[in-house]
């Protein structure tokens, strides 16, 4: 829903900006990785559309209070005598403990390798080849390959991360299936 609105982003802020930073925030707080392919597609818009302004009165009247909100629930559902918040407890426990060394490591290709792979089985010749005929489709039609620019983002970064698990690799599946029935069509 939020790549919906992300389309229709400029500069200016409007209804979509609001909706499109509650999505990502709302996602972000429910699984803290997801945003992750949203860094290069957020990073274009800034960078090049000018929406830097949009973005930060977004991010103090729409994905601050969200996250406060998530936070309060968080704490108040488990019970806790201090703030819950959840994107800290992973940064700690998985990053700066590298506790998730005990979960298995794994090669970089593994998701390139085996995940992919394993999740779209009959359709994985045509979601790779997606990605590559999405960047031509787009840049012939003068546009951005937006779905391409995150799911190969998504993919690297997941990749150079030694724990890996298939469920890391559900919220680029949307884009990678959009780009299929793209080349279907």
């Amino acid at each position: 829903m939020a790549y919906y609105y992300f389309l229709d982003q400029k500069d200016k802020f409007t209804r979509n900006t609001v909706f499109l930073t509650a999505f990502i925030t709302i996602s972000f707080m429910i699984r803290n990785t997801s945003p992750v392919g949203w860094v290069p597609l957020l990073a274009y818009k800034v960078l090049k559309e000018g929406s830097l302004p949009p973005f930060i009165l977004s991010g103090i009247f729409v994905a601050l209070p969200i996250m406060f909100g998530c936070v309060w629930l968080d704490t108040w559902f488990y019970g806790a005598d201090k703030w819950v918040v959840t994107g800290y407890n992973f940064l700690e426990m998985n990053v700066l403990h590298g506790l998730s060394k005990y979960f298995g490591e794994d090669n970089a290709f593994k998701y390139l390798f085996a995940g992919y792979p394993g999740i779209f089985t009959v359709m994985c010749v045509p979601a790779f080849l997606s990605m590559f005929t999405h960047i031509k489709y787009q840049s012939d039609r003068g546009q951005i390959p937006y779905q391409s620019y995150y799911t190969i983002f998504y993919l690297f970064f997941f990749s150079m991360i030694p724990h890996k698990e298939l469920r890391f690799l559900l919220p680029s599946l949307a884009f990678v299936m959009i780009a299929s029935g793209e080349l279907l069509h």
